[in-house]
């Protein structure tokens, strides 16, 4: 099995933007449409996409994601982010991708794929304060928990827009933004795991979004891959494939030349480590490997 994720498409966005790469904002449209040409010439069995799909939940904004992502020749599941909280918020993102929402839990071969989301406020006075952290939708979690535990697949993987592993460490070694993680990371991987049938050697990985930079860090024995943004530079996404004996991700370029040559080279850190754009997770003693890396 082979599937792609991709996210921060950021559609919508108009001008220059305010991450690590101000130029690309404004070419969010052609860069999203590039990526599903290059996906479609790909060999995969879904896409998913993890966030931030939209600037700011504007239904024009949400009508044009549907209209890009439609373009797909492969199911396709979105996920949101904090940027498309508006469209959360009145049910709109909900309505518009119905068919394609990513559910609490869903098995996809030997890979169990649960799913996070965000405690959205029904009023906009009553949002968190984000620099303490975003809140998981607690209904939300206890039916993928259910359902883990019910299923039992050999292979768990854990998609979410926010990071659960906090960052801001990798952000601050290269001085760049940190855009927060989930609140209380550590708890909410411990009771994950729980939630899984063996307690010791289970193949656990995060795939999350939403930092714009490439990175991979682990905690507790989960390894977590954060994926750049498609709106900023490098406009990469990964390729995960589920094989024998690992799972493997790799990272795939978007073909927009003449727009990744307007991106502000000092920033490139974001790419990633070597390490952190191939990654192989073994499926047999796959803790011990990595945490010693």
């Amino acid at each position: 099995m082979q599937f792609a994720v991709l996210n921060d498409l950021h559609l919508g966005r108009t001008g220059q933007g305010r991450w690590h790469n101000r130029m690309m904002y404004e070419h969010a449209e052609e860069i999203a449409r590039a990526a599903i040409v290059a996906l479609n010439a790909q060999s995969l069995d879904g896409v998913f996409v993890l966030g931030d799909i939209t600037e700011a939940g504007q239904p024009a904004q949400v009508a044009l994601a549907c209209d890009v992502l439609g373009g797909l020749n492969v199911p396709w599941y979105v996920l949101p982010g904090n940027h498309d909280r508006a469209a959360v918020r009145t049910g709109l993102f909900d309505q518009a991708f119905a068919g394609h929402v990513i559910q609490p839990y869903t098995h996809w071969g030997d890979i169990g794929m649960l799913s996070i989301r965000e405690h959205i406020p029904a009023r906009l006075d009553d949002e968190p304060d984000e620099r303490a952290g975003y809140l998981v939708d607690e209904a939300w979690l206890a039916q993928a928990l259910t359902a883990v535990r019910a299923d039992g697949p050999p292979v768990l993987i854990v998609l979410s827009h926010f990071p659960i592993i906090d960052e801001n460490l990798w952000a601050e070694q290269h001085n760049g933004k940190d855009a927060r993680s989930m609140a209380h990371g550590e708890t909410l991987l411990a009771r994950l795991a729980d939630a899984t049938r063996d307690k010791t050697s289970y193949p656990r990985v995060v795939l999350c979004a939403h930092e714009h930079w490439h990175h991979v860090s682990t905690c507790q024995g989960w390894i977590q891959c954060t994926n750049a943004a498609m709106v900023e530079y490098p406009m990469e996404m990964r390729l995960v494939s589920a094989e024998t004996d690992a799972l493997r991700l790799s990272t795939m370029n978007t073909p927009v030349h003449d727009i990744a040559q307007q991106s502000l080279e000092t920033e490139s850190w974001v790419r990633g480590r070597p390490q952190d754009r191939d990654v192989a997770v073994p499926l047999t003693n796959w803790r011990k490997d990595h945490e010693q890396a």
